[in-house]
């Protein structure tokens, strides 16, 4: 994605330092969020009393969530839903351990709201508390509330920190009461560190066997893991692991990075030719930025998408497209992408892409003969060929043998960048196309063959291949030449010093 040439890595980081220094604006999120469920209701006995402290359960999927009724016997669990999704939830009561009410509803994230999902329950003693029996020693630790939470790093203008509440049951499913209090401490399994913290490390049941944890992140985006455990009669129960996402922050300009898969496209040959330009932002802390910060694009030639939004990895791209305007004096186009930071100050990157031309042959001398040749392949605006073109050269005759840059693939396009200015916007006239040997010169020479008892040469060939255009031309002793391009037959031309000249034609 980055400034690529085979012969010029140093030239490639030159220009990624140089291309970043601008800043520009616009920043949002994804549209199309993950729903929130919610799920609600009441827990009443026969006289329509509403019960307090009920134990109601949510299953779905691979998760269980927990809650304990209100006052008021109401209760509510929050959930996200995944866009197009439909997620059937088994809502159910618990009595003493046991299953005293059982309801399915089914949320999807068009209709992520379930409320009235009511139960009436029957007591021995029809009022109170349904635990009303003390309960046994801890013999599990639950998450209660919703599984999966996100924050974000430090400093991000994002929430960055999470309060996770553990429910501490016995062997038949009770909370655990005051009398079966357990010391539950907190720890990390996997975590990117950095300054993560959790508080308190440790900490006691309450009545209604509950302890909290408050994560807060630290520098370094990832996937953390909160254990809770605790000894319970020299046996260690543990919870499974959390899993807490955090999210890195908004762009940060020394963390920006734009540029194109391919530097080099026949834009000038064809309409609708395409590259994709990739952009990498990541935060102040040199996270990944938080997932559907929108990056915006211009171009000063041809046409571009306007704008992606970067995945969890701080990844976009959009599609660059030759088409007018054209750059038609030096086949250099400036594309720029921005965003903004945590401030709102403009974070920009820009990027050249190369719009080559057709392709244009010139050999000297241009005569078969023994000696030395040399061969020229570019375009008309002196830009190279695009990435994978091919230039052979063999020779047709007795004891005639051909060395040099015989048969050679074109890598993609390099180029350098100078900020002549110092104003750290990229203009065209900034910016310097790689070419020389193996790019756009390929010198060869006929040598005779020592060990063959005749020696002459009766044509030399020269074929390139290229989505520019391919052209063949045949070089004969006595000065004649012939030339195809695209498979057709072509005049060739003579230039000064017995130079021969052939350009495909622009096909748009």
């Amino acid at each position: 994605m980055m400034y690529r040439s085979g012969r010029a890595h140093l030239l490639v980081l030159l220009l990624t330092c140089l291309i970043g220094i601008g800043t520009l604006s616009g920043c949002s999120l994804f549209d199309d969020d993950p729903a929130t469920a919610t799920i609600s209701g009441q827990v009443v006995n026969d006289e329509g009393v509403p019960l307090s402290g009920v134990a109601v359960t949510a299953q779905f999927d691979d998760s269980q969530l927990r809650k304990f009724t209100g006052d008021d016997g109401r209760y509510t669990f929050e959930f996200e839903v995944d866009e197009a999704a439909s997620v059937d939830v088994t809502v159910t009561v618990l009595v003493d351990g046991e299953p005293a009410g059982e309801s399915v509803v089914t949320v999807t994230s068009d209709e992520p709201t379930k409320s009235n999902v009511n139960f009436t329950v029957s007591l021995d003693d029809g009022e109170g508390p349904v635990a009303s029996e003390p309960s046994g020693p801890l013999s599990r630790l639950v998450l209660s509330g919703s599984p999966d939470p996100v924050i974000r790093v430090q400093e991000s203008g994002g929430p960055e920190t999470v309060s996770l509440t553990f429910v501490g049951v016995d062997s038949l499913g009770r909370s655990v009461d005051a009398n079966n209090t357990a010391t539950v401490r907190f720890r990390f399994g996997q975590n990117p560190g950095a300054g993560l913290e959790v508080n308190p490390t440790e900490t006691q049941t309450n009545a209604r066997g509950e302890v909290t944890a408050v994560v807060s992140s630290g520098t370094r985006s990832g996937v953390v893991q909160l254990i809770a455990e605790a000894d319970v009669g020299g046996s260690i129960v543990r919870s499974d692991p959390v899993r807490i996402t955090i999210h890195g922050g908004l762009p940060d300009n020394d963390h920006f990075t734009v540029g194109p898969v391919l530097r080099n496209i026949p834009g000038l040959v064809r309409s609708n030719e395409t590259t994709d330009i990739e952009v990498i932002a990541g935060d102040q802390y040199g996270n990944p930025v938080v997932p559907g910060t929108a990056v915006y694009f211009t171009t000063d030639h041809g046409l571009i998408d306007g704008s992606t939004e970067t995945d969890d990895q701080g990844l976009g791209d959009v599609i660059l497209r030759s088409a007018n305007p054209l750059p038609l004096d030096d086949g250099i186009v400036i594309v720029t992408a921005e965003t903004a930071d945590r401030d709102g100050n403009r974070v920009s990157g820009q990027t050249p892409v190369v719009f080559s031309g057709p392709t244009q042959v010139s050999v000297n001398p241009g005569t078969a003969n023994f000696g030395s040749y040399s061969l020229t392949v570019l375009d008309p605006l002196g830009n190279p060929l695009v990435g994978g073109s091919s230039v052979s050269v063999s020779v047709q005759g007795e004891g005639a043998e051909v060395a040099g840059f015989t048969n050679t693939t074109i890598d993609d396009t390099g180029v350098t960048v100078t900020d002549s200015n110092g104003d750290g916007l990229l203009q065209s006239s900034e910016v310097s196309v790689i070419t020389g040997s193996g790019i756009t010169e390929f010198p060869f020479v006929v040598t005779r063959d020592p060990d063959s008892a005749t020696q002459n040469v009766e044509s030399i060939t020269i074929l390139v291949s290229s989505p520019n255009g391919n052209v063949e031309v045949k070089l004969f002793p006595s000065g004649t030449t012939f030339a195809t391009v695209n498979g057709e037959p072509v005049n060739t031309e003579k230039r000064a010093g017995g130079v021969v000249h052939v350009t495909a034609e622009v096909v748009q």
